[in-house]
Order: structure tokens, then sequence, then C-alpha cells
């Protein structure tokens, strides 16, 4: 465990480790509906599912929302995603591939469409590609941190760590308050052995970014390289408050009071650090043995599917919505539990007022995907935003027959239940099967609705 945050601005979006994309807010001028007060409020109040079902924060939803202004026509090139085997990860890799490249080629002069290409060949282990695209996307846009700090991991792991630091440090020149690029500058100096630089950048990431676990350690570790030993003990037993699992904290709060004379407590931290190392090693043999696994088809589905859906969301703030309707049934398509994917269409279809063509895409995605409940909580919130509540509890109840160990069912079937008025005894037993499954604060909100109904 390296103490790595996870990225907060993407959470429960995608599932990449921190770092390994980019964030960027699309959007655009949202046009006057022409709706009824009534049908604007049950609209709304339907809002923040669409949120849970998506597992966005409110500012991302909002942004991925924003419809954009109708281009005359589409590119010159096909509306479709080139089609694939469901179940070839080469030949969903290469569509992957495809996709980048060809929004890159539409659009060249857009630093979002090549950082989607140099993603996807650097997620694919090609490096000097991914570095080339990386260039291009500064050359049209030198304010983007993220690239410069995905360039500097590249040359970290080439083993050019001067080139790294630089590359670090011009990320966090644009934005100070990154904690990523921070921890990567960290390391970098630590594995340069610059201790006096190593402290000076930590004391600044915790100023900018609030303590942390990784921050506490590295900024312990720069001490001890100093022969700072009191103020190394300090900085790793505040690691350590807040991850106690910290197996290298442990490790350096040994050194640290092996060096103060502190042979008592040394070898305490030398114990704590042995069973953590012991419990580690079997976790990561478990680990791999999962990975090995779920690796191959599953990982590669989950990652063409968000390319397709970045990909789309482009073409869709530059007004081709054709291409990006296609795009966004293609990642439907290929990963059952992509949900930016589907709410980006149905605010596609919703705000082209097409309700019928939304129903038709999900009863379909439906028939494609037969065991999958999710499908059935889009088409269910759709109902729901119309008014048709029969409808919707029908398909919420579907959604919790198909996946019983999910929480989406039930928080929508309790919510229908709810707005009804009607069925408040079994909105009760199914907001509580929801907290137990799920024990979030939104959830727990839901329960007290219901008990006070």
């Amino acid at each position: 465990m390296d103490g790595r945050q996870q990225c907060a601005t993407c959470a429960g979006r995608v599932g990449e480790s921190p770092g390994s994309h980019l964030h960027f807010a699309l959007g655009g001028k949202v046009p006057n509906e022409d709706v009824t007060p009534h049908a604007a409020r049950r609209r709304a109040a339907w809002i923040p599912l669409l949120w849970a079902l998506c597992g966005l924060l409110p500012e991302r939803a909002a942004a991925q929302a924003q419809p954009s202004r109708p281009a005359p026509e589409p590119p010159p090139r096909g509306s479709k995603a080139p089609p694939a085997p469901q179940d070839d990860p080469e030949a969903l890799k290469a569509e992957a591939l495809a996709v980048a490249a060809r929004v890159a080629e539409d659009f060249p002069k857009d630093a979002f469409a090549h950082a989607l290409l140099a993603t996807v060949h650097y997620n694919h282990g090609n490096s000097a590609e991914a570095l080339r695209c990386f260039d291009r996307c500064l050359q049209l846009d030198p304010t983007l941190a993220d690239v410069c700090n995905l360039m500097g991991r590249v040359a970290h792991q080439k083993g050019d760590l001067d080139r790294a630091v630089t590359l670090y440090r011009q990320a966090l020149r644009i934005n100070p308050r990154m904690p990523d690029a921070s921890y990567d500058l960290g390391r970098a100096l630590l594995d340069l052995g610059r201790a006096e630089e190593l402290i000076a950048t930590m004391q600044e990431a915790i100023k900018a970014c609030g303590r942390s676990t990784a921050h506490c350690y590295l900024l312990g570790q720069g001490y001890l390289l100093s022969k700072q030993y009191e103020k190394a003990k300090e900085s790793l037993l505040a690691a350590t408050e807040i991850d106690p699992s910290h197996i290298q904290a442990h490790f350096g709060l040994f050194t640290a009071c092996s060096r103060l004379g502190q042979e008592e407590k040394a070898a305490e931290y030398l114990q704590k650090f042995s069973q953590l190392d012991a419990a580690d090693k079997r976790a990561k043999s478990e680990g791999q043995m999962r990975e090995r696994i779920r690796s191959g088809l599953p990982v590669v589905k989950e990652t063409a599917a968000r390319i397709c859906t970045e990909v789309a969301l482009l073409y869709r703030k530059r007004g081709h919505l054709i291409v990006a309707e296609s795009l966004l049934r293609r990642a439907a398509t290929i990963d059952p539990g992509n949900r930016g994917c589907r709410v980006a269409l149905m605010t596609l279809y919703r705000t082209r007022d097409r309700p019928e063509d939304v129903a038709k895409v999900f009863e379909q995605l439906a028939e494609i995907q037969p065991g999958n409940g999710l499908n059935y909580c889009f088409l269910g919130t759709l109902h729901a935003s119309l008014g048709q509540h029969g409808a919707a509890e029908e398909a919420f109840r579907r959604a919790v027959g198909l996946s019983p160990l999910q929480p989406d069912g039930y928080r929508c079937l309790a919510q229908v239940l709810l707005e009804a008025g009607r069925g408040v005894a079994e909105a009760k037993t199914l907001a509580a099967k929801l907290v137990e499954l799920e024990p979030a604060a939104a959830n727990y909100a839901l329960l007290a609705v219901a008990l006070v109904s």
C-alpha cells in the first residue's frame, strides 16, 4: 500500500487508478424548455436519483447534462463506431484506439481529443505515442495540469527522474492543489535523494491539500533522509493516525526510533510492520488470483466503454449528436455496468424531447443484457420523470428482482412509491434494505422520509 489518495473529482464515475485519466468539463447552454411548472418540478425531483444511478458528483452531473448547440450536419465520416466482437479483448482494444484516433483526426485543434488518444496509448503501454499526443495537447493548451503529470509519470517509468521532476513541478504550477502531482513529485525527489526539496514540497502539499497519509509519509521519509529523526517520527505517526495499516510508515517509525535510541518503541513498530507486511503479502496473493480471473475481457470492456463515452461527450459538445448517440449506445452495449453512458444517453434524448427513444434504447439494452437490473433502473427513472408511476414501479421491481444485492433498485422503487403516495409500508422495508446494502447518508435520508410518511 503506497497511501495514494483516490481522485475526488471522478469519484464513482470510472474505475481507473488515480491519475490514469483526465478531468475535463464539457458543457454548453441549456435551451429554454417549454414545460409546465408541474412537469419541471417532477423532473427536478428525479435529478438526484439520476445522480445516484450514475454515481456522479452533482457538479460533474451538471457539467455532463449540458446539451450542445446543434451542428448543421455531422462530421463527414460514418456515424457509427467500428463494430467489434463483444468478447474479443484485442478487438475491443483496437476499437477504443480507432474511436480515439478518429476524434483526434476530426478535431485536430481540440486538446481534449488528443488527450483522449494519448490516454488510450498510455493505457495500452505505448508510451512513445502517448508522449507524442501529450506534447500536442500542451501545444494546444499549455494549462492542462493532468497532461503534465501523466507525462511526468511516463518519464519516471523510463528512469528519467530529472525530466519527471520538471513535469510534475509544471503540473503544480498550473494547479497547486493537485494531490496526485505533489505525491508523484515527492516520490521522484525521494528516488533522487533530494531531502530538502522533498521536505519543502510535502509541507507545501499539506498546506494546499490538507494532511493525507501519502504526504505525511513522504514528509517523514524526507526527515529520515536529512537525519531529523524526531520530526520524522512525528510525521510518520501522523501518517499512521490517518491510516493505521500503512506498512512502510511503521517501518519508518522503527527506523526513526532506532536512531533515537528508543529500542522498546522500535521493537513495537517492527513487530507491527511484520504483522502488516505478512497480511499484505497474503492479500496480494489472493488479489493476484482474483486479478488473473478478472483481468482480460471485463477490464477491457470497462476501458473501451469509458473511451466511447468520453469521445461521445466531445462529439455532443460539438453538436454532432448522431455520432454521440451511436457511441453512447455502443458503450452501453459493451459494458453492462457503465452508468455514465446511460445517463448521457438519457440526457441526450431528453434534451432533444425524445423520451420514447430513451425507452426503446433501454428496452433494447434489457433484451441484450437480460440479467442486468441497471437498465431497468434507468428505464424506470425515465417513466417516473414523465409521471408514469405504474410503468416506473414495474421497471424498478424488475431491477430489484434481477439484482437483489444492488442498492439501485431498492432506492428507485422506494422513491417512486413515496412519490405516488402509496405503498408506504413497503417503501419503509425497501429503504431499510437499501441502508443495509449501502449505508450512505442519502440512503439514511430516504429511510427517514419513509419512516415519517
